[in-house]
């Protein structure tokens, strides 16, 4: 939904800010005896050149339910346009960072 946006930038911001709401939406973090368990965790994915999300690993996490969920809402993002290099679509990596409060 940010191809309209005239300036890379601004389709750039776009795609963050869409992506960290349906984070915000979708993301369901892990209780425990003690509560929430806070943490900032990292999940790198990519984006195919069908634009599906995929291969997705965690970079940084340390409570084993979180990174699950983690991994599981990357596979839940809906299909988007691919990024394209020269005319030719492309895959693209992201590395998205989730912060459980």
């Amino acid at each position: 939904g940010c191809e309209e946006l005239l300036t890379e930038k601004e389709r750039i911001q776009c795609f963050q800010e869409k992506l960290a709401a349906f984070v915000a939406a979708n993301y369901k973090p892990c209780q425990s005896p003690f509560g929430v368990t806070k943490e900032l965790l990292y999940v790198k994915f990519v984006i195919d050149e069908k634009g599906n999300s995929g291969r997705a690993e965690i970079l940084r996490g340390y409570d084993d339910c979180n990174k699950q969920e983690a991994l599981n809402l990357v596979g839940k993002i809906p299909s988007m346009k691919p990024g394209q290099h020269r005319d030719k679509k492309v895959r693209t990596s992201f590395v998205l960072p989730i912060r459980i409060k």
